[in-house]
């Protein structure tokens, strides 16, 4: 069981968590997620919801060069990426140094579904290389597939509705660390 401290925009050192689980399930309900997760209230279920939460929101932390700074300075002093200062969204906007854009909360809740529906499936996906499948034949159409680069990191899942989200906060071109750019 995860004890699940929300961050309240102060900068917390033991913050796990963008979001609480009330945020998560008001998104997902906005979203049409599946009813029953939303209004059962099983404490079990409440424990998973955390926990997807919680590697969520390390995720983001960790994964995305943001703009601006963390409010308390150096990560040893803050739990989480955000809240930050000297960050402005696309429009020009300044973001209070004390609040969490909405963007990210909702991109926390969009990695947070993946997680409590498949666990470590963006966060810490498994992979073993030898399994990769490298061409198929289907009667006359073969297929063979580009295997440029066979480490890890690059069949980590990318969720384009979260970089949807966040890329207006991400530093200049968007670079995750993990997952390397995206285009559309």
């Amino acid at each position: 069981m995860v004890d699940l401290v929300v961050e309240t925009g102060e900068g917390l050192i033991n913050a796990n968590g963008l979001v609480s689980v009330e945020f998560v399930k008001n998104y997902w309900s906005q979203q049409m997620r599946d009813p029953a997760i939303l209004y059962d209230d099983v404490t079990e279920q409440t424990d998973n919801i955390e926990s997807s939460i919680v590697r969520a929101s390390r995720y983001l932390s960790e994964s995305f060069r943001w703009k601006g700074y963390r409010r308390k300075n150096r990560p040893k002093l803050q739990g989480l990426a955000w809240p930050r200062i000297g960050v402005v969204d696309r429009e020009g906007y300044s973001i209070p140094d004390n609040e969490i854009p909405r963007e990210i909360q909702w991109a926390a809740s969009e990695i947070a579904w993946q997680e409590y529906n498949v666990p470590y499936s963006v966060t810490n996906p498994s992979y073993t290389p030898s399994d990769r499948v490298k061409s198929e034949r289907a009667g006359p159409v073969a297929v063979t597939y580009d295997l440029s680069r066979t480490d890890p990191e690059s069949v980590r899942p990318v969720l384009l509705s979260v970089r949807d989200l966040i890329g207006e906060y991400l530093e200049r071109g968007g670079v995750s660390r993990i997952q390397g750019n995206v285009t559309r």
